[in-house]
């Protein structure tokens, strides 16, 4: 994992604390923890971290479908989409439903309730975007005096 930030750089490789406030360490430490597991760039994303831009869904159902040898076609088939509705998905013009996680629950790629919190995380990012959300802005910097 690369990190150009010399603070988390060093509490990454280093475990040196020195160049970050002492109040965000646990955090950061938890966060980086989190990166070096991921498998995807969706994995990484939690309660709390707030990734401004996850993945769409569509994008992590294909890496499923390239690694089983599917197309859209038999994926499709297999489970009794519209291949229209598939790729639909798959180019992002639409979200994971209820009854799609459940699909692809069935076929062993992750849980329906992983579907569907990945699903509401990318929805809220991208009305947080819409809207000019930041992380660095405190509630109170947005609140007028």
């Amino acid at each position: 994992m690369k990190i150009r930030h010399k603070g988390l750089r060093a509490l990454h490789e280093r475990d040196d604390r020195s160049q970050l406030p002492a109040s965000l360490v646990p955090r950061l430490r938890s966060i980086l923890f989190r990166l070096q597991e991921a498998t995807h760039p969706g994995s990484a994303d939690a309660p709390g971290f707030r990734l401004l831009n996850p993945p769409p869904l569509g994008e992590l159902i294909r890496e499923s479908m390239d690694e089983v040898g599917w197309h859209v076609v038999q994926t499709a088939a297999c489970r009794r989409w519209e291949r229209g509705t598939l790729s639909r998905l798959l180019n992002g013009k639409a979200g994971v439903s209820a009854n799609t996680a459940l699909a692809l629950e069935a076929l062993g790629w992750s849980t329906a309730d992983h579907w569907m919190r990945m699903q509401a995380s990318y929805e809220l990012a991208a009305a947080r975007r819409a809207r000019g959300w930041r992380e660095d802005i405190r509630v109170n910097d947005a609140v007028p005096r």
